[in-house]
């Protein structure tokens, strides 16, 4: 498959006006991030929860309409319901399974995507299957850009920066989220950030995503983010957590509106907020959840179905 990779040489570059576009986006979303907010940690039952932000929503008119699809915390498997209908469909329980946590050099390495394979082509999954010919539009280590196609005529536009908040601009508008506190606080692990859209044959918007991974001052911890938006997935089926088996497990609700799942067990820490076609996800390790709820507050996460 290796012929079907196109590279432009390094000389090569974006015409002028694309680059002066893309400087410009970035140079907007910089401008208009707000100061980090305060964190409020709420331990109000998810009724309440959902209460309370009913009645926030009613208030603003330009506020976003939620409609989480979180697993479900239970008590005990005995609570789980049944399911039901001709063609039940089986439930998802999930539960930890007591490993212990990778180390972020090892997380680094999993994840990491280096200059020679950006450029030769490889780790150029997701976003659907059968992508076959990559095309480097941009080596440039601030900004990389490269263009991949299936036969078919669908393309997935990626990009990969030296600094993640520099890849925000390029989510489309169903993911909106802030950076500069994580920067500030955190340690943004090099070559392991990339953001990509997906569009079908057509033209049409089919999917988004973003990832990146940060490192905490001691060294030790660190924490994921992963976003993604699929237009022809839906997260229809129910699942569970039976929240005796995690050492913690709880819903937490950013002043945002975002209703999170946050867990941890055995050094892991997780924290997952979905919608129908949605998934935000951070996984971590060697962090308490007082500091995940820190960083989902500050994250000032929107999504719009």
């Amino acid at each position: 498959m290796e012929q079907n990779f196109k590279r432009i040489a390094d000389s090569v570059r974006l015409p002028d006006g694309s680059r002066t576009r893309i400087r410009a986006q970035i140079a907007s979303h910089r401008e208009k991030q707000e100061a980090s907010i305060m964190k409020t940690k709420k331990h109000l039952p998810r009724l309440a929860i959902a209460l309370i932000v009913a009645l926030a929503l009613s208030l603003t008119a330009a506020a976003a309409v939620y409609v989480f699809r979180n697993s479900i915390l239970v008590s005990d498997k005995s609570d789980i319901p049944e399911p039901q209908g001709d063609t039940p469909v089986a439930v998802a329980v999930s539960f930890p399974n007591g490993d212990v946590p990778h180390s972020l050099e090892d997380v680094t390495e999993a994840r990491r995507i280096t200059a020679d394979e950006w450029e030769n082509g490889e780790k150029i999954g997701g976003g659907g299957s059968g992508w076959d010919s990559a095309e480097v539009l941009s080596s440039d280590a601030a900004l990389s850009i490269r263009r991949i196609t299936r036969e078919d005529g669908a393309e997935k536009m990626e990009y990969m920066a030296e600094n993640p908040n520099d890849l925000v601009p390029f989510l489309s508008d169903k993911f909106a989220l802030d950076l500069t506190w994580m920067n500030e606080n955190y340690r943004f692990v090099p070559e392991t950030g990339i953001a990509y859209v997906v569009r079908d044959p057509g033209g049409a918007f089919t999917g988004n995503y973003f990832s990146a991974l940060y490192g905490a001052a001691d060294g030790k911890g660190y924490i994921s983010f992963e976003l993604r938006y699929d237009t022809s997935w839906e997260n229809s089926n129910q699942s569970y957590i039976v929240d005796s088996s995690y050492e913690e497990a709880y819903y937490y609700t950013t002043q945002s509106g975002c209703e999170f799942l946050i867990t941890a067990d055995s050094g892991h820490v997780w924290a997952e907020c979905c919608t129908a076609h949605a998934n935000v996800s951070l996984s971590g390790a060697y962090l308490t959840t007082d500091a995940v709820e820190q960083i989902v507050e500050h994250l000032a996460l929107s999504i719009k179905e």
